[in-house]
């Protein structure tokens, strides 16, 4: 009995084993057939095309400069009198920074007037004519001519008529004849001088003496400049970042007494590549950081361009203007400035999904379960992104991982977000 259920178990068990087996040769050809199938589709990371904000920034270093900066120099030579002024003060624009001794400045002003004075009265003198007592005088003068050449003409003719008697000499006929030409003389010049009076000084001594002022008037006008100057004062508003001169020094206009600068607006130099410099255009936005100030970002603008490029360096120069009402941006600071030269909608795909060769870009479009190789014409980066101006619409599916010795049409199979094929 015992035999014959050990036989029913041994029976029982080759069946079922006999039953595997069959089972497990019908199932893998179909499970080697499904590999085989899987085995053929690539494996690839996707991400979808966008649509976003396009920036293009020029980011360059350089230097804090002043908007305005001059050393002060004397218009005049001059011993210095006075420093009213110190490092790092500020000043107001006029306000007297450094004074010259006076004196001998003075002293040409007031002789450059004493002359000036001088001629303004020849010049009222003639505008003024001859004074009526001078011409009265003139009057008295011609008729006291007149009345001796009436003596004279008298006392010749009673000498010629003695000459002829006999009565007298030849010499006292000559002497007679002398004195009533003297006398004619005499009358002639009083009767010129008389009219001058009444007619007054001529044209040209009119204009001679009216130039004569002007030329003094000048002068003193220059000895007053003179003056002036030898008062230095701030040509604008800002701050004093040297100071050079002390009392006692002699100066000349080839020596700086100071050094001012205006810090209200400071300014940074850019140097902009040649295939930027089409976007630069004045008054676009600008950011600088310094290192004194990390944690801040000061706004400017771009405020001026040149006209032309450096032929050395290619490079097109510009200044961006900050205001630094606080006055915390100084001169000599090192400056990180960022200028947006662009800003437009485009696409956008992550960089790495962009295949190079040979110059020409491209990219892998998912369609359908298909890989679909598409040139595209890249444009700026935004980060890891990259802007796609030809080639791609929003919304389409591209490979971004996996793409590497993929060819055009090839299935793919997707995975998910974040993993690497």
């Amino acid at each position: 009995m015992a035999r014959r259920v050990q036989l029913g178990t041994l029976i029982g068990l080759l069946l079922v084993l006999g039953g595997v087996a069959a089972y497990r040769g019908l199932a893998l050809p179909r499970e080697r057939e499904g590999t085989r199938r899987v085995s053929r589709e690539a494996t690839v990371r996707v991400a979808e095309a966008r649509r976003g904000p396009v920036r293009h920034v020029l980011r360059t270093t350089g230097d804090i400069l002043p908007l305005f900066q001059v050393d002060l120099t004397p218009k005049v030579s001059g011993t210095v009198a006075a420093v009213d002024v110190q490092i790092g003060q500020a000043v107001t624009a006029g306000q007297v920074l450094v004074r010259l001794e006076r004196t001998e400045f003075l002293q040409r002003v007031a002789e450059a007037e004493a002359k000036v004075a001088r001629a303004a009265a020849r010049v009222a003198e003639l505008q003024a004519g001859s004074r009526p007592e001078e011409i009265r005088q003139a009057e008295e003068t011609l008729r006291q001519a007149l009345s001796r050449r009436a003596n004279a003409s008298l006392n010749r003719d009673r000498i010629r008529e003695l000459f002829a008697t006999g009565a007298v000499s030849q010499r006292d006929l000559d002497e007679a004849e002398l004195a009533v030409a003297l006398t004619e003389a005499q009358q002639a010049a009083a009767e010129q001088v008389l009219a001058l009076l009444r007619q007054g000084p001529r044209p040209e001594v009119h204009a001679a003496a009216e130039a004569e002022l002007k030329e003094v008037q000048a002068l003193a006008a220059q000895q007053r400049t003179f003056l002036d100057y030898s008062t230095i004062r701030a040509p604008f508003a800002g701050h004093i970042t040297r100071r050079l001169v002390d009392p006692g020094a002699t100066v000349s206009p080839s020596n700086p007494v100071a050094t001012l600068v205006s810090l209200g607006t400071v300014k940074v130099l850019l140097a902009v590549p040649e295939r930027d410099a089409p976007l630069l255009s004045p008054h676009s936005p600008a950011l600088i950081r310094v290192d004194a100030f990390p944690a801040r970002t000061f706004p400017g603008r771009v405020a001026r361009i040149n006209s032309a490029l450096d032929p050395l360096s290619r490079t097109l120069a510009a200044e961006i203007h900050a205001d630094n009402p606080e006055g915390v941006l100084l001169p000599g600071m090192f400056a990180r400035a960022e200028v947006t030269l662009l800003t437009r909608d485009g696409i956008l795909i992550p960089s790495e999904a962009v295949l190079e060769e040979g110059g020409a870009a491209a990219v892998f479009v998912v369609e359908g379960g298909t890989a679909r190789r598409r040139p595209v014409e890249t444009g700026y980066f935004q980060g890891a992104l990259i802007e796609i101006r030809q080639g791609l619409r929003a919304g389409e599916t591209i490979v971004v991982a996996g793409q590497q010795g993929l060819r055009d049409g090839a299935a793919v199979r997707l995975l998910p977000e974040g993993t690497n094929p």
